[in-house]
């Protein structure tokens, strides 16, 4: 399993809301996989405060969403978005970084 960290809101991890979008990006530092993940109810305010996100570990993320772990393999630029329906994740085809 990579040992680089991912970022999640705090909404999924101190609040327990489930995961419903994820983006992969190009990291800038090493320890870092480029995960990013979100519930989906987060403002732009609550976002643009660097302290409602922390980096975590795959392990972490696993834990807190088993049917995540599957993702976690993509490569750069891919995203996901849970079904609301289903609550399976749906990989997005037309999303650009």
């Amino acid at each position: 399993m990579d040992t680089r960290g991912i970022l999640i809101t705090k909404k999924i991890l101190d609040d327990k809301e489930l995961p419903y979008w994820m983006y992969r990006e190009k990291a800038e530092l090493d320890i870092d996989s480029g995960w990013r993940i979100f519930s989906g109810t987060e403002s732009e305010e609550y976002l643009n405060n660097p302290q409602n996100t922390v980096p975590v570990s795959y392990e972490t993320v696993i834990k807190l969403d088993p049917d995540i772990e599957i993702n976690l393999l993509a490569p750069y630029g891919t995203a996901f978005e849970r079904n609301t329906k289903t609550k399976k994740w749906e990989i997005i085809e037309d999303w650009n970084i």
